[in-house]
């Protein structure tokens, strides 16, 4: 049975041993556990640094990539002066320039239905979409495409109803759209309407031997290709939506235009500087956030760390110095107007940096992006400062980087301080129980020394000389 010793401390040693032995025992605890504390709180304390200091270079890097692709420099607007006649887009190769457009006419498709072309009543009107025809026995459609090279193509139709008739070419897919349309709001009166694509070379004829399919083409609504003048020169295209005219210019034809229209197309830098206002912004957050964790004058948590103070200074050569792809004026930021302060923060000076932008923009984008798209971030190159930043904090917080490995490491070691507290109390309960059978010990030789005082004290009061009277 299990004693309760500590309960059973102070019954008669003239002193409260209970308070002793408790006294004793924090006194030991106290100086072992505040200096396990203080470890567990310092490594805890590192690990949020390196938690806050990944979130700040995974912001740098989003902003470096959206400056290391020349794509991201190649944005323009565009001024269109007929807007209802065409529309305008440009992708990442297009160049500065104003264009002369004339458009003549769209492509169109042709538009075949069971309608007599030359009057305004169907020549067939089926009561339903689904009324038999053919005397409800199958029969073969075969429809021919094309007008310089022609392509046929036979459809079964299995289920011989407007709405057989219109699954069956759809499912075909041979580029001609059908559907059923109603003529009035009779609810009795259809017609199937076939749409092929734009151009004249989808222009299509049908053969069929049912008596209730009668195709027609009503007037104006025959295929035919675009026809367009840009900057002089005739075109003509299948299509309405034209990419090979214009470089780097995809154009939407939707009407013929009033006389000649007027496309510009300029660059717009507006993009790119934010870009680079934003990178300057995050960069200057990571240096501000190294700065506050190895601060050894404020007790940064990362103090003394050598290899964080290191990748700062990796930072910086890849920011400060001239692009590992260098234009031909602008070479490295200072020369478009970013500077670094004595804090080691980076500084804009918006004037020489609108000017840059407006003379050396082809050099802005190289000594960012090095001029290239979509750049694997694996093995040695010249990626440009965006690239090369982008790549060197890819490297640093990956699961073998050391953003992400000390973490860990950090992580490990306050678990063991985790258990060295729950071993110091364990080693604790065995000093308290030491103590106390000390105590116990000394309590139990002091009851029987005051047991033998008080027995030779009533023996000496009861010899023969101390019972005589004064």
């Amino acid at each position: 049975m299990a004693i309760d010793y500590v309960n059973a401390l102070g019954g008669g040693a003239g002193f409260n041993t209970k308070e002793i032995v408790t006294a004793l025992v924090e006194a030991e605890r106290a100086g072992k556990k505040a200096i396990i504390d203080r470890k567990l709180a310092d490594t805890e304390a590192q690990i949020s640094g390196f938690a806050s200091l990944v979130s700040k270079v995974s912001d740098l890097r989003l902003s470096a990539i959206n400056l290391n692709d020349a794509t991201d420099f190649n944005n323009h607007t565009l001024t269109n002066s007929q807007t209802s006649a065409f529309g305008a887009s440009a992708g990442s190769t297009a160049t500065a320039g104003t264009h002369s457009i004339s458009v003549t006419a769209p492509a169109k498709a042709q538009t075949s239905s069971t309608l007599d072309a030359s009057t305004s009543g169907p020549t067939v009107g089926f009561s339903s979409a689904s009324q038999t025809i053919n005397g409800g026995n199958a029969f073969d459609m075969t429809f021919t495409i094309g007008t310089n090279t022609q392509t046929t193509k036979t459809v079964s139709v299995s289920a011989p109803t407007p709405t057989g008739v219109v699954t069956a070419i759809n499912e075909a897919n041979m580029g001609i759209t059908a559907q059923v349309v109603a003529l009035d709001t009779s609810g009795s009166n259809y017609t199937i309407q076939l749409t092929g694509g734009t151009g004249v070379e989808q222009a299509f004829s049908i053969s069929e031997s049912v008596s209730e399919l009668s195709f027609s083409i009503p007037s104006g609504f025959n295929a035919a290709d675009a026809d367009l003048t840009v900057n002089g020169i005739q075109y003509s295209r299948s299509s309405n939506t034209i990419d090979d005219i214009i470089s780097g210019v995809t154009l939407n034809l939707a009407s013929a235009t009033s006389g000649t229209a007027t496309l510009s197309v300029a660059r717009d830098t507006a993009v790119a500087k934010s870009s680079i206002e934003s990178f300057v912004g995050t960069y200057n957050d990571v240096t501000s956030q190294i700065d506050a964790l190895v601060s050894s004058a404020d007790s940064g948590p990362l103090r003394g760390n050598s290899i964080v103070r290191q990748i700062n200074r990796d930072l910086q050569n890849i920011v400060l110095n001239t692009s590992s792809t260098p234009g031909t004026v602008v070479t490295r930021l200072g020369e478009m107007g970013i500077s670094i302060t004595k804090s080691g923060e980076l500084e804009i000076d918006q004037t020489d940096l609108d000017t840059a932008l407006a003379n050396n923009y082809a050099d802005i984008a190289t000594i960012f992006s090095a001029n290239t798209n979509n750049d694997s971030e694996i093995g040695e190159a010249t990626r440009g400062i965006a690239g090369d930043l982008s790549k060197l904090i890819k490297d640093l917080t990956a699961s073998t980087g050391y953003l992400s490995t000390q973490p860990t490491t950090l992580a490990d070691r306050v678990s063991e301080y985790q258990q060295d507290l729950t071993d110091l109390e364990t080693q604790l309960e065995m000093v308290q129980e030491r103590y106390t059978k000390q105590f116990l010990t000394m309590q139990r030789l002091i009851d029987e020394m005051n047991t033998t005082k008080d027995s030779l004290k009533s023996s000496f009061e009861n010899l023969p000389f101390n019972n005589r009277k004064d």
